[in-house]
């Protein structure tokens, strides 16, 4: 959680209603947290972007660096400063907007299943080249280790 630590909170008010795999590390980390987490009065889903919800007369944005500039909205040096951090280092950051302000970012990584390095390399064995199709940001997609050297195609 890079931010004002209520953001977690709030995302996962707006993201209650999602059954998204982003939304549901945010629920289920928020549950970590917080007793309770209300429901949105109303939101949507704003595909490649995020979601909006209403909440307590509060309007709360969840999602990426497209749908901050949707809101016309601006991340304080610091956020911005802590947010390319991790996702340099392959972490996905998931911007929490509250009434114009960017209130901070969850950030969320991927962990590579135990079994993944077997696989690609029996793929090999086979003659087939493995290849990697991916809509996230280009510095996630190269996380990998190095030894996991794969054809890439980036989408979005």
């Amino acid at each position: 959680m890079v931010g004002d630590g209520k953001a977690l909170y709030y995302a996962a008010i707006a993201e209650k209603g999602s059954d998204h795999p982003i939304a549901r590390a945010i629920i289920e980390k928020a549950k970590e947290v917080y007793e309770e987490i209300p429901s949105a009065d109303s939101y949507d889903t704003i595909p490649g972007m995020g979601i909006v919800a209403q909440w307590n007369g509060l309007t709360i944005g969840v999602g990426n660096d497209r749908l901050v500039k949707g809101f016309e909205a601006r991340a304080s040096p610091e956020i911005e400063k802590e947010v390319r951090k991790y996702v340099s280092d392959g972490y996905t950051a998931v911007y929490v907007i509250m009434n114009n302000e960017v209130l901070g970012a969850v950030i969320l990584g991927d962990s590579i299943r135990p079994e993944a390095p077997m696989v690609i390399n029996e793929l090999r064995r086979m003659g087939i080249t493995p290849i990697m199709v991916t809509g996230d940001n280009a510095e996630t997609a190269t996380w990998l280790p190095g030894s996991w050297v794969l054809t890439m195609s980036m989408l979005g």
